[in-house]
């Protein structure tokens, strides 16, 4: 579905399979996340690489968190690590304890499972399908630190010694925990979260033997049965030597706003930092650092103080740092320091890499660091002289996977937006190769594992001889613009005429022509791919556009059907941002997005890897598919949501995706990936288009053939 379905919510939805949870045998968490000392022999990437890479923070969502926390004599930093074991299709997560000097690691708590939180639809919410963003949080002693953890397949919160000697549940949570903190004499933890959930699930279930009335609490494409609506967020106060529990008071509420707050505004004496909407009646508009000495603000160049995403003040005072975002449809980072009695900021890095979770320690930034060809890690950058260094990396072993490197393309689209993609070339590729391409869509910002929800493998097509195009969606038309406020008025302003597709339609139209220009593409054999956003992409590409002659997507469909499944509350957001009545035929509206209506002419390969939970979304348009003979084939996997995670699923996806490509734009039969009956039901694709005129996508040898192949 397209973002609009997820409106109020944050960001893209995970899911578990269900057998992640507990793993049916215990598993060696300590060995499964234990990171190596050295790098090992050089070879070429596998699938399990990528999908066994020790994360920090969760690299395949939409919004890629991570929280480093600072212990209070500044000693060391904590933050949370997860990794997926294949071998027992199940996770591992624990702690990470870090010097932030010496770069000296430990691994704290390992454990198997992932902690779990609700996902609210704007109302209906789902219990326990959502992987967590976990943040640990030190007590006032250092001796504590208290985190949301999976215990026998139950989200609680847990606090862990240090030395990791002792371990406690904290009484009274569950996974609906939305934030905490310590008291000031660490006495208790204060923890604010939906707890009337579990009430208003347990009524539901005293409605089994009279029936459920169909309402707003239904989500039809998830469950035939009602999901819990919360009424408020609570705030509670635990006793952690007695385990009472009592509503917090004033006071600790306060606590527990210290510990969330995400920028500290106080600097030295009355001096002031904050971050402000450029145009506060403008949704999506730039923030813009200010800062004040008393009652005089600073006066800072505009082009130097918006776009601000964080900063922070040093030690003494003296000194403010910050980051924005800069360059080329913003797509690079720049960090900025600026001294008390300095006239104006000076820019000390810029940097076209992905930094995340950012710490101030003394005279250097810690943060979490991704490059195209770099998992994260975590780097310090002297605020001084803007020297980064790594300083801990999970991941050592890739420093010896032979990666092909990533080049930097910048375009524009048919409006003049600004737009950029990383292009990854297989190994010793020739001038006027002619290769086949695949697109990658939605984000591409750090490294190039799999695109947004890990399912379309960069660096394993590289090496099966395609170029791949990895692109970043342009920014929503409409944004930061005068008389859009709501996120409502931007998604109806991009809806008419479906103003917002077509420009991101142009931008993967111009990013494929500026390498069919330069020959290193054959435009013949083009390939697209997606996830959530980037799925809308290839419907409507697929719909608009001549360029792609294959495709490969998550998630599916946007027909008129699909709001009947969705339920009440999902049909009344797409009306609200201008779709159509589920009674109105709108038959124009339609035709440029709908599989569905336009099935009789529909002649695209495509490839569906859908989740269960989703997969009733998509059934029109299979439906119409399987009645016209157009070319799908789709697969559904139990136990999954909007991005799937099972380590089973993740590789069998990696290479279905894989072998999909390989015979549609290469020729090739992956025995290695995928069955014969598979081959085969493609095969008999390829012929019913032969057989019916229509154009298929060029073979490999109908290209110039000048590129050497690294499997030939």
């Amino acid at each position: 579905m397209i973002r609009a379905l997820l409106l109020g919510t944050a960001a893209l939805a995970f899911s578990p399979s269900a057998a992640l949870a507990v793993p049916s045998l215990p598993v060696a968490c300590d060995t499964v996340l234990r990171w190596p000392d050295n790098a090992g022999p050089a070879r070429a990437p596998r699938a399990e690489d990528l999908i066994e890479l020790r994360d920090l923070g969760y690299p395949a969502a939409l919004a890629s968190t991570l929280e480093l926390s600072l212990s209070p004599d500044r000693s060391q930093v904590v933050f949370p690590i997860q990794r997926a074991d294949l071998a027992n299709d199940s996770y591992c997560a624990g702690l990470v304890v870090l010097d932030p000097h010496t770069g000296v690691a430990r691994l704290l708590d390992p454990h198997p499972g992932l902690a779990m939180r609700p996902f609210n639809y704007r109302g209906p919410t789902i219990p326990g399908n959502v992987p967590a963003f976990v943040t640990a949080r030190w007590s006032p002693d250092g001796r504590w630190i208290a985190y949301l953890r999976a215990a026998d397949g139950v989200t609680r919160l847990w606090r862990v010694s240090t030395d990791g000697s002792e371990r406690h549940m904290v009484p009274a949570t569950d996974e609906t925990v939305e934030d905490f903190a310590w008291s000031g004499d660490g006495k208790r933890i204060i923890v604010s979260g939906r707890f009337d959930l579990a009430a208003a699930s347990a009524a539901i279930r005293q409605e089994d033997s009279t029936g459920h009335r169909y309402d707003e609490r239904f989500l039809p494409f998830v469950s035939a049965r009602p999901f819990p609506v919360s009424a408020a967020t609570e705030v509670r106060s635990v006793d952690l030597d007695t385990g009472s529990v009592r509503p917090a008071t004033d006071e600790e509420k306060n606590w527990l706003g210290k510990a969330s707050k995400a920028e500290v505004t106080s600097g030295p004496g009355t001096s002031k930092a904050w971050l402000s909407p450029k145009h506060p009646d403008r949704y999506g508009s730039p923030k813009v650092l200010g800062v004040s000495d008393g009652p005089h603000r600073r006066a800072c160049p505009e082009a130097l103080c918006d776009h601000a995403t964080a900063f922070w003040w040093s030690d003494d005072g003296k000194d403010i740092a910050y980051l924005r975002r800069e360059g080329w449809a913003a797509s690079q980072t720049g960090l900025y320091v600026w001294h008390r009695r300095a006239p104006r900021p000076e820019r000390i890095l810029l940097t076209d890499d992905f930094l995340v979770g950012c710490l101030r320690v003394g005279p250097a930034l810690l943060c979490g660091h991704e490059a195209p060809t770099q998992p994260r890690r975590i780097i310090t950058i002297d605020l001084r002289t803007g020297a980064m260094r790594s300083l801990f990396d999970p991941n050592p072993e890739f420093r010896s996977i032979e990666l092909q490197p990533a080049r930097r393309l910048r375009w524009s689209t048919q409006d003049g937006s600004e737009a950029f993609g990383e292009l990854v070339l297989p190994a010793g590729t020739a001038p006027n190769a002619r290769l086949p391409l695949i697109v990658t869509t939605y984000q591409t910002r750090g490294f190039l594992r799999g695109a947004t929800g890990d399912e379309y493998p960069i660096q394993l097509f590289a090496a099966r001889g395609f170029a791949v195009l990895s692109t970043e969606r342009t920014q929503d038309v409409g944004t930061d613009t005068a008389g859009i406020r709501t996120v409502e008025d931007l998604l109806r302003h991009g809806t008419t005429h479906w103003t917002d597709r077509r420009n991101v339609q142009s931008s993967l139209d111009r990013g494929v022509a500026t390498l069919v220009d330069q020959g290193l593409i054959d435009p013949r054999r083009v390939g697209l791919t997606g996830l959530s956003d980037g799925a809308t992409s290839v419907m409507f590409a697929l719909l608009n556009s001549a360029t792609f002659s294959a495709a490969a997507v998550s998630n599916c469909c946007i027909d008129p059907w699909t709001f009947a499944v969705a339920g009440p509350v999902t049909a009344a957001t797409f009306r609200k941002v201008g779709y159509p009545p589920i009674t109105d035929d709108a038959p124009e509206f339609w035709k440029p997005m709908s599989l569905a209506r336009n099935a009789r002419t529909f002649r695209t390969p495509l490839l569906m890897q859908l989740p269960d939970e989703e997969f009733l979304l998509a059934q029109q348009t299979l439906a119409a598919f399987h009645e016209t003979g157009a070319p799908v084939e789709a697969y559904v996997f139990p136990n999954e949501r909007h991005v799937k995670i099972g380590p089973l699923h993740r590789k069998a996806i990696y290479d279905r995706n894989i072998a999909w490509f390989d015979f549609w734009l290469r020729d090739r039969r992956s025995t290695d990936l995928v069955g014969e009956p598979d081959l085969a039901r493609w095969q008999a694709m390829r012929d019913t288009l032969r057989q019916t005129g229509v154009k298929e996508p060029a073979t490999e040898t109908a290209g110039d053939a000048a590129a050497p192949r690294p499997d030939q």
